[in-house]
């Protein structure tokens, strides 16, 4: 009986899918080329049930742990970023 706020991504490889069949097509390349991708999945979240405010808390700290990070760490979250 509570209400939670999240923003979630996926990095497989160098890519950023952003749906479900995006994601599964993005392992099925990776497979073809006889790859086993390095991938995550971020999670971040919030209680609460304005999903407006909340939108703007979660970005803020998205932005602020991402540029905290050491290289190594946005590495792992975003990929190489061009």
């Amino acid at each position: 009986s509570r209400t939670e706020q999240l923003l979630y991504w996926t990095r497989i490889g160098r890519e950023l899918p952003r749906s479900w069949t995006d994601q599964r097509l993005s392992v099925a390349r990776h497979n073809f080329r006889g790859e086993i991708p390095h991938a995550v999945l971020v999670r971040i979240s919030m209680l609460g049930p304005a999903a407006d405010q909340a939108a703007m808390v979660l970005e803020r700290f998205t932005r602020e742990l991402v540029s905290a990070l050491p290289p190594k760490g946005r590495l792992a979250l975003l990929g190489p970023i061009a």
